[in-house]
């Protein structure tokens, strides 16, 4: 990946000096993340990934969206101060790990929030989940539940999102 990043920057380089000779796609649609006019969506769960996708979206200076983050309630000093967002995932689903309370995929919003990490909650974005969108506003109302507020549990499933995905002037 970090190859492709670095060719990336050098077709960026050659264009903005007039020495390409045609178009390559699959470098364009690479420039708008190159610029920071868009993020990139990095899925990390486990403490280890996430931090090395911060790594990775400071060494090549990238605006970076974490996706999944189950345990992002780990590092919420990290992602706060680098200003990155967290599109949590499937707060239904039971803990990662046996010495993990069962609570904690319900609390991570909460705690998400206190340390003043933007987040919104998604379900799934694995493969054939889409019928599972429905269970978007019980998994907000299971994060009420345990801890966040009622507003801020709302704003997670709507106007958070649409500012995580930069549409928060149309819809949200």
């Amino acid at each position: 990946i970090d190859q492709y990043i670095y060719k990336t920057k050098a077709y960026l380089s050659e264009k903005e000096n007039g020495m390409l000779q045609g178009t390559d796609m699959k470098w364009e649609a690479m420039i708008p993340v190159i610029k920071k006019q868009i993020p990139l969506f990095i899925h990390a769960n486990k403490i280890l990934q996430i931090k090395n996708a911060i790594d990775f979206s400071k060494k090549h200076n990238i605006k970076m969206v974490l996706v999944g983050g189950t345990d992002s309630w780990l590092v919420t000093e990290l992602l706060r101060e680098n200003d990155i967002p967290v599109i949590y995932e499937h707060p239904l689903s039971t803990p990662s790990r046996r010495w993990e309370p069962y609570t904690i995929k319900y609390d991570i919003p909460h705690l998400l929030h206190e340390a003043g990490v933007k987040f919104c909650i998604a379900a799934s974005s694995s493969s054939f989940q889409a019928p599972h969108q429905r269970n978007l506003p019980y998994e907000a109302a299971m994060a009420i539940s345990y801890g966040l507020d009622k507003n801020q549990g709302l704003k997670s499933i709507t106007l958070s999102a649409a500012e995580i995905l930069g549409i928060d002037d149309r819809v949200g």
